[in-house]
């Protein structure tokens, strides 16, 4: 072994170690820790490797956020994404993305709504901006281009949210949970309304939502 060797070892370049295994062991660490459990010396820690080797591939934990933005928006909403839709179809299909990239990965969807990155030109930033982009070519006012994309991304982050919170180990099952509920409401047949809505991540229920939303726009010409 050489000289040279020893020193790319050291670097973390002859184990294999690169910006992209990095990032994968940082999105597994934000599914199964949380967001605030992500550090330099976390990320270090789980792919067994020195804190210093990260630092060649990652200046600090703000590059690795929104190293991890990027690459997640990018792998989950943007690649493939279909040229050949109508302004308002692709709405639809950016949004399907979105919901189902929160209920696969609920804590990272929510780690990076809302973040802004430091760097330019980020996929976050070209998913919005295609979103609205679209809304416009359909017809919608700024007003209601801006209102549909923030209610279309609450929509994926309170699903999100609810994934999140109800895959949380418990002693008592949801179901069991629910009935709990029910026999203690002071309105039951309300409660019982509230409790046999769509499960939180079915796709149906999304696609309604996203009717709901897109309804101002559809109304005023919008062709679906």
């Amino acid at each position: 072994m050489t000289d040279t060797t020893v020193r790319r070892r050291g670097r973390g370049v002859s184990a294999g170690l690169t910006r992209e295994r990095i990032l994968d062991a940082t999105a597994r660490l934000v599914d199964d820790r949380g967001f605030d459990a992500v550090s330099v010396r976390s990320v270090a820690a789980a792919l067994g490797v020195s804190p210093a080797a990260i630092y060649n591939h990652i200046t600090d934990r703000s590059d690795l956020v929104d190293a991890l933005a990027y690459s997640f928006v990018e792998r989950e909403m943007l690649t493939g994404m279909p040229d050949d839709l109508d302004d308002l179809d692709a709405v639809r299909e950016m949004a399907r993305r979105l919901h189902r990239a929160g209920c696969r990965h609920p804590s990272l969807l929510l780690a990076i709504i809302g973040h802004r990155p430091e760097h330019v030109r980020t996929a976050q930033q070209m998913f919005g901006e295609r979103m609205v982009g679209h809304l416009l070519a359909a017809g919608a006012t700024v007003a209601q281009a801006q209102l549909v994309y923030r209610v279309l991304l609450s929509l994926a982050a309170g699903a999100a949210a609810g994934v999140r919170n109800l895959a949380r180990p418990s002693r008592v099952s949801v179901a069991e949970r629910m009935e709990r509920q029910l026999a203690a409401s002071d309105d039951p047949v309300v409660a019982r309304v509230i409790h046999t809505m769509p499960e939180l991540g079915d796709e149906a229920a999304f696609e309604d939502q996203i009717e709901l939303a897109l309804a101002p726009i559809t109304a005023a010409g919008g062709a679906r």
